[in-house]
């Protein structure tokens, strides 16, 4: 209910505005299957990726609707290490290998994410009676876990999420997600992890990806104020990843917020690649629709319209954006189990272009 009733305003606002929702409208372009790619319309600009699972890669129609819109592929979970690696001895490579010989096979590149995720857990920071190991052990075991992941895959991956969010929210708790590598090693198991993958794979892109950058201003801070001065101590921090899973009604999540990110950074000399991209269209968790909206659609159209239009002008400073999925067909479970979708993507279910689609590449 309050979705509807914000996108009622917010409709209402647009509708007078200089910039109506009429100018984001393609309902008769939908359906149509001679559309163009979407990497070819973004060419000229930087890669588009989408986090995939092996599954994808096996499917002969998500394979050439793969190939059609995407130049770069993200494994969404099959190169975390709860899943290559879930305890002492034990690899699993059977879903990373079929996502890195898809790439192969069809000339994609291929993201690395990721090597290190404090959020997880992990057994490398436990003995077998569950406490912490020391310092020296921990480093040892990232530094023969991401030598192994790294080489085996260095011939296909050019970037690395070497660590994933590890950025705190408030200054309550710190500059840092408080975890185990935090607690045994300080801020060093960072800079390891991105020594270690330097070490494992010198050509490699290495890259910090972090989330809710844009909304939260001090984590922002934090994030500014590290990448800049690893960067100065000579770590081998190339490029940062803002995750971008922006949500409509999200005000902060807004292209000037984007745009002053993006010149901080680029100021500090790094890389920057949107990652995890994706735009929610509920207000609240509970609001959830078998079918959205007319005029919520639009305004997800405009919004992300406006967003890529602030890509599209810093293409010079962004290699790279990738989505967290290739279509809508992304099933979610209720608290009571029932199934339903969140409608975040360019692409519907049947793997089609939404109207988000063609607003984002109408320009």
């Amino acid at each position: 209910m309050l979705t509807k009733i914000l996108s009622f305003f917010l409709t209402i606002i647009s509708f007078i505005s200089f910039n109506p929702l009429s100018n984001y409208d393609y309902y008769d372009k939908l359906g149509d299957e001679d559309y163009e790619g979407f990497k070819d319309v973004y060419a000229e600009y930087f890669d588009i990726g989408a986090a995939v699972g092996g599954w994808h890669c096996r499917s002969e129609k998500i394979s050439e609707y793969i190939l059609k819109n995407y130049s770069s592929l993200t494994a969404e979970n099959a190169f975390k290490q709860a899943v290559l690696n879930p305890a002492e001895g034990v690899w699993n490579f059977t879903e990373a290998d079929t996502i890195a010989d898809f790439c192969r096979q069809n000339g994609l590149k291929l993201r690395g994410h990721c090597l290190v995720w404090g959020y997880l857990g992990s057994w490398m920071t436990r003995d077998s009676e569950g406490n912490l190991v020391s310092k020296d052990v921990l480093l040892q075991r990232m530094h023969d876990y991401i030598n192994v992941v790294v080489t085996r895959y260095k011939d296909i991956v050019r970037v690395w999420d070497v660590v994933n969010e590890p950025f705190g929210y408030d200054k309550r708790d710190g500059a840092f997600k408080q975890n185990d590598f935090l607690t045994i090693c300080g801020e060093e198991y960072i800079t390891k992890a991105f020594e270690f993958a330097h070490e494992a794979d010198p050509t490699a892109v290495l890259c910090l990806n972090e989330t809710t950058v844009l909304k939260n201003q001090k984590k922002q801070n934090y994030l500014l104020k590290y990448i800049e001065k690893w960067v100065n101590e000579g770590v081998p921090v190339h490029a940062v990843g803002i995750q971008s899973h922006w949500n409509l009604f999200v005000l902060n999540e807004s292209p000037r917020r984007l745009q002053k990110v993006i010149d901080k950074l680029y100021k500090i000399g790094v890389d920057i690649q949107i990652t995890e991209c994706d735009m929610r269209i509920d207000a609240i968790p509970s609001d959830i629709f078998d079918e959205v909206p007319r005029n919520t659609e639009l305004l997800q159209s405009k919004k992300m319209s406006q967003m890529f239009e602030v890509l599209r002008k810093n293409a010079d400073k962004i290699s790279s954006v990738t989505f967290w999925g290739i279509s809508d067909n992304r099933p979610q479970k209720t608290e009571d189990g029932e199934t339903y979708y969140r409608h975040e993507l360019l692409f519907d279910r049947d793997y089609m272009p939404k109207n988000a689609y063609y607003a984002v590449c109408d320009f």
